[in-house]
């Protein structure tokens, strides 16, 4: 009986090793998940700072060599000091964001601005270091802005001085300024003239006057003619000014990305810039954005500091747990040897007893006493280790619960990357990917060209008189002359074709599987659908069209190589009277 009960308690101690054994494999599964999690969620902060990429590096490199955990402590104290030097690099770019942003404003102060709005900016240069207090802002693209609107100011401040100069000569002075030499000439006429008789000093007088009246009323009118040719002519470069400033810097907005929350007050802030846009409301335009770009920052800066800290959380109830763990099999080990121990003195003792009893009562009384011994000592040890798992249990379902949480959080901003890369590879104006994705397509393109030569070909786009549609009709109707080319071209080709903005009026298809006599009907029937847009100005049909260069890859080239072929048939197509498709 004492034997059965010995070795159901001998399969018991094994059942429970065996699950501990269990327990423990599951853990490090869960550890090498959360090392995944970390080496891809900790390639979203790649770019922020190189001492933050070089810490995030090392932690990888770490991790993917499955490390002991205890050694990654100081990288966490290195990852944490490189998070405070980012912050403290953040505050110096608000340093040197006030410095730029005051400097424009200087400039725009230095410009013919009314009392008022010079007395707007003044007082808005003195709140600026204060609003910018605690935000983010993106040094290199304030920088990029400010070095495009430099020229504008000193353009603007010459044609200003250059209006007060010619004002101060007067009309006449301004518009005849060889005066002067025609009285010398006067002069020497009048010296030269010979002696004749002396008229009717009346009648030559009443002569004089009708004669400098005429001169007068036509010089005049000549005058105020060529002063409103001037006028017209600044009027019309104002606005070519004013137009070319609204383009480049819409575009300087839509190249902000912004959280979704944010996305109206980027759309209210185009919309501004395209339907109410005046100089002296520039300062007010240009603190829009910076406070755009400063929340966006703000919001990324604590998305990442938050999943920073999370991530640092996790590691050390991981590090807490394998501590627990560790200490945990030693007790274990402690207990069994402990066990064994008792066991066999008891185990020798009831031998003892047997080698010495004289009476069978007396013995069968000492052995099942010891027997009682041994049972009590095995069930404390058993105790012992429940309570033991119990606590390894706990544990293990915390972490693993903490965990889930994690993946979640690293898989929602893997998604938001995503969506934010594929946001970045598209034109906000006509949908069509852009330059970017174009660059990587033609990549994947040529690279299966030239590993399985099957045929491929290259169109450009270049729509008709674009920039007389603009200067007529306005960038508006320019736009949309834009969606209507962009939507004509998507809608003629093949799924399997692409087709991207390449810039400004440019489009550029790629058509695998196809050669270059099929591209070029292909390209064709694109022309004819383009030609047939529905656009219409002022309630006439107004036609659009474009020019089309088209070229097959072949032989040894190269992707330069064909582009220029095709780039060299599309400028034919120009001088051959445009709305035309031409094979490079």
């Amino acid at each position: 009986m004492a034997k059965a009960e010995a070795l159901s308690w001998k399969d018991k101690y094994l059942l429970s090793l065996e699950n501990l054994e269990d327990a423990q494999l599951q853990a490090e599964k869960r550890l090498d998940l959360l090392r995944k999690g970390f080496v891809r969620v900790s390639l979203a902060a790649d770019g922020l700072d190189d001492s933050l990429d070089s810490v995030l590096s090392e932690l990888r490199m770490s991790l993917r060599k499955n490390d002991d955990v205890m050694s990654l402590e100081p990288m966490i104290t290195r990852l944490e000091k490189c998070v405070v030097a980012l912050d403290d690099h953040r505050k110096e770019d608000h340093s040197s964001a006030v410095d730029m942003i005051d400097s424009a404003l200087a400039a725009a102060q230095e410009v013919g601005l009314s009392r008022r709005d010079k007395s707007t900016i003044k007082s808005f240069r003195k709140q600026l270091p204060e609003m910018l207090t605690g935000a983010s802002v993106n040094i290199e693209l304030w920088k990029t802005f400010l070095d495009v609107q430099g020229p504008v100011f000193s353009h603007v401040k010459a044609l200003e001085d250059g209006d007060k100069a010619q004002k101060g000569k007067g009309l006449f002075k301004k518009l005849f300024s060889s005066s002067e030499t025609s009285d010398d000439n006067e002069v020497v006429t009048e010296s030269t003239v010979p002696d004749v008789e002396e008229p009717d000093r009346s009648i030559v007088q009443e002569n004089e006057i009708e004669l400098n009246s005429s001169v007068d009323d036509v010089s005049e009118s000549n005058a105020l003619q060529a002063d409103s040719d001037e006028e017209d002519e600044e009027d019309l470069f104002k606005e070519e000014l004013k137009s070319r400033t609204v383009q480049v810097f819409c575009g300087l907005v839509d190249q902000i990305e912004t959280p979704d929350e944010f996305d109206i007050r980027k759309d209210k802030l185009v919309e501004r810039l395209q339907n109410n846009f005046d100089w002296p409301l520039l300062p007010d335009l240009l603190n829009e954005a910076m406070e755009l770009v400063a929340s966006t920052r703000q919001v990324a800066q604590q998305e990442f500091e938050g999943f920073l800290i999370t991530l640092h959380d996790r590691l050390q109830d991981i590090q807490d747990f394998l501590k627990v763990a560790r200490e945990g099999e030693v007790q274990a080990q402690l207990n069994q040897s402990k066990l064994d121990e008792e066991v066999r003195s008891g185990l020798k003792d009831i031998k003892a007893s047997v080698d010495e009893a004289m009476d069978i009562g007396i013995l069968k009384a000492d052995i099942t006493s010891m027997v009682n011994q041994i049972v009590e000592v095995i069930d404390s040890f058993h105790l012992d280790e429940k309570d033991r798992r119990g606590e390894v249990y706990d544990r293990i379902e915390l972490l693993g619960a903490k965990m889930l949480a994690m993946e979640a959080e690293a898989t929602e901003l893997r998604n938001n990357l995503e969506a934010q890369r594929l946001q970045a590879m598209r034109d906000p104006l006509t949908e069509l990917p852009n330059r970017q994705a174009y660059d990587e397509q033609i990549e994947k393109e040529f690279s299966r060209w030239k590993r399985h030569q099957r045929s491929l070909s290259l169109a450009i786009v270049d729509i008709d008189f674009f920039k007389k549609v603009n200067d007529n009709l306005g960038h508006l109707r320019g736009d949309k002359v834009l969606k209507l080319v962009s939507r004509a071209v998507q809608t003629n080709i093949r799924n399997e074709d692409f087709v991207a903005r390449y810039g400004g009026e440019e489009f550029v298809i790629l058509m695998p599987d196809t050669d270059e006599e099929s591209a070029m009907a292909a390209i064709e029937k694109v022309r004819a659908a383009v030609e047939n847009c529905p656009f219409n100005f002022a309630g006439e049909r107004v036609t659009i069209t474009a020019s089309f260069g088209v070229s097959g890859f072949k032989g040894s080239d190269e992707v330069t190589d064909c582009f220029d072929r095709a780039d060299k048939a599309l400028y034919r197509a120009k001088e051959q009277g445009r709305n035309r498709v031409e094979r490079g």
